[in-house]
């Protein structure tokens, strides 16, 4: 007997089976119960989340022998032609082999036949959206007011390219990507009754790479269990994916902590012999930055400890600040992309790490570990109209090693984004008399808002969302911030350069290093996110009508996808 391939052997064969997909099946099972049933579904989604399958079940649901029934019984005429691709009731059309007008003419002729064994002719075209536009205004018709006899089903990876009166005649479900959690547990459960050996950490990789999809995440494990020679571990599947082992991640780390360019050197010619790529050796390594951040944000949080030694985490952690974190996150992020338009990859990834050496040393990491509650750390730094005076009232300027500050912040910045060519996209247009008015009456809780509007990111973006409000005395904007990752002075300028141009009148910035709490900008946002996603839950939940409709179907409110809408 031939192979299965696992992606074909473990395709569903009831909506009993399907996972990640609650919300259309337990709709579709409803709907075949009360025979409720719409003429046309159209089931959109990214690959492999089950779009196909679940078309497939529906096909058999409605020409069961047994009857129209959400359990078909997979055994009769009718179930076993559809599951083996032979029924001559139910037919898949590619409609990207079969796009034009004159298909879609010979399919629509052959609507009028009744069916030979089934109920109901079931059409599924796959890929809809790649039909012509004449071949879809040639359907329009047959499928607001198909014959009784015939049902549509409708599949597409990309819903907006489908003409909006296709999709009001259909039923549209959105089929959402698998969590990696899901993905993972089907997987150990395949793996199990195929009598595989296999690493739960690596199962947890294949997760990740796969992105949502159930069959890619099942063709990476037919590839694994290949590989590994049927013992899918850590290492072999590291080494299949080309993906870069944590321990070195740990060593780059290191390397940048403590400012060892000829570590770096060293790691990137390993790199080099091994043949990874340094854009996934990048994409890796900001993925154990987001670790970092999670486990500094929420300590108590054991998080996913499939990737991660989490001790050697918390570790890490304990010796770098959320700021500092959240500025190396940022950074690699857009290097990545940097990386990719670079005309050599192993300078340029060299290069990108000595960035975030300077990164780091501007922060003046030594003194960042903790936050600046000791009166003595406080700081400030005034940028005046003429951009040339510096003040401090501590230690600041005495400092000899803050001297380089400007210098690196400004070649970070200027490498990461392009803000310097274009500071302003919206700026207020009036006389300058609202702006004033604006900041005189500005609160810890408008300047949120106001930060939000602002056109402005990098570090200046930063500065401006992880500070406080004080005050405007009509002259100057006196803001606090806690990091001194942010206090750099060409992050300062900029800053105010922005808001001068936004708000159209000449102020000066004054921002003091101080402890800053929950009253940043960032801060307040997210509180008044959280306090309106909050009230949007009561409104639905206490809607009379939402609550027959819930008791009518049996439902349940997903309250994650209450969301408001603009018109």
């Amino acid at each position: 007997m031939n192979y299965l391939a696992l992606a074909r052997k473990w395709r569903p064969r009831k909506f009993g089976d399907v996972i990640g997909q609650d919300h259309v099946v337990h709709t579709l099972i409803n709907s075949l119960d009360t025979r409720r049933l719409h003429h046309a579904w159209l089931f959109s989604g990214t690959r492999g989340v089950g779009k196909t399958t679940l078309a497939r079940i529906l096909a058999k649901s409605l020409n069961c022998e047994k009857g129209i029934t959400s359990k078909p019984c997979g055994i009769c005429v009718s179930c076993m032609g559809i599951d083996e691709g032979n029924s001559v009731d139910y037919l898949e059309i590619d409609a990207a082999s079969n796009r034009g007008v004159e298909d879609m003419a010979v399919l629509l002729d052959q609507v009028t036949y009744s069916p030979v064994l089934g109920r109901y002719k079931v059409y599924l075209i796959d890929e809809v959206h790649m039909l012509t536009g004449h071949a879809f205004n040639s359907m329009l018709k047959t499928l607001e007011d198909p014959p009784d006899h015939v049902k549509f089903i409708l599949a597409t990876t990309d819903p907006q390219k489908i003409p909006i009166t296709i999709i009001s005649r259909c039923m549209h479900f959105s089929l959402r990507p698998m969590s990696t959690k899901v993905i993972a547990g089907l997987l150990e459960k395949i793996l199990n009754n195929e009598l595989v050996r296999y690493d739960s950490s690596a199962l947890a990789i294949i997760a990740r790479f796969a992105k949502g999809s159930m069959r890619d995440a099942l063709s990476l494990t037919d590839q694994a269990i290949s590989y590994s020679d049927g013992h899918i571990t850590d290492r072999s599947l590291m080494s299949m994916l080309g993906l870069v082992e944590k321990d070195h991640l740990i060593k780059i780390f290191e390397a940048l902590i403590t400012h060892n360019s000829s570590e770096i050197i060293k790691l990137a010619n390993d790199i080099e012999i091994s043949g990874l790529s340094y854009e996934n050796v990048l994409s890796e390594f900001a993925l154990m930055l987001s670790h970092l951040m999670i486990i500094k944000e929420v300590p108590s949080l054991d998080g996913d400890n499939s990737f991660f030694d989490m001790a050697q985490i918390k570790e890490i952690v304990s010796q770098i600040s959320f700021d500092l974190i959240s500025l190396l996150y940022s950074v690699t992020l857009n290097s990545i992309v940097e990386l990719e338009k670079s005309p050599d990859s192993y300078h340029g990834f060299i290069v990108v790490l000595f960035r975030l050496i300077s990164l780091i040393s501007s922060s003046n990491i030594n003194d960042a570990y903790g936050v600046f509650s000791n009166n003595s750390d406080k700081s400030c730094l005034s940028i005046n109209n003429n951009d040339s005076d510096v003040n401090s009232t501590n230690e600041l300027n005495n400092d000899s090693s803050n001297s380089d500050i400007p210098n690196a912040e400004e070649y970070i910045y200027n490498t990461v984004t392009d803000i310097g060519k274009k500071l302003v996209s919206e700026s207020i247009k009036n006389d300058g008399a609202d702006s004033v008015k604006l900041l005189e009456t500005m609160s810890i809780h408008t300047w949120g808002d106001f930060v939000n509007k602002l056109p402005v990111s990098g570090l200046a973006g930063e500065l401006a969302r992880h500070s406080e409000w004080i005050d405007f005395d009509g002259r100057s904007i006196f803001i606090r911030v806690a990091s001194k990752a942010l206090f750099g002075y060409s992050t300062q300028k900029r800053l105010k350069t922005i808001l001068c141009e936004y708000l159209g009148i000449v102020i000066d910035l004054v921002v003091t290093l101080d402890v800053t709490g929950d009253k940043t900008a960032h801060a307040i946002s997210h509180m008044e996110e959280e306090l309106k996603k909050s009230k949007l839950k009561a409104v639905v939940h206490n809607n009379k009508f939402i609550r027959s409709i819930i008791s009518l179907l049996d439902g349940v409110i997903m309250e994650d996808t209450i969301c408001s809408i603009n018109y």
